[in-house]
């Protein structure tokens, strides 16, 4: 499996260059910062509790969710 925080800096710099609102854009930077030194990423997504990180919102969990239990993001596609 990949990096979970290289998706969001890609999904990040993929709206960047899609022109995509600048606070979505900011949201994705906080949240792979957010990420750093965290080592239980796939057990928090499986529990539901990936928000409890700080800079983690609603529609990151979901990205973040679909990436570490699937594989695969379809934000990113």
């Amino acid at each position: 499996m990949n990096d979970p925080i290289a998706l969001l800096y890609e999904i990040k710099n993929l709206m960047e260059l899609k022109g995509e609102n600048p606070f979505k854009i900011r949201a994705f930077d906080k949240a792979a910062l957010s990420l750093a030194g965290q080592i239980d990423l796939p057990e928090r997504a499986k529990l539901g509790t990936l928000r409890e990180i700080p800079g983690i919102g609603k529609g990151i969990e979901d990205v973040l969710q679909e990436y570490l239990i699937k594989g695969h993001s379809t934000v990113r596609d």
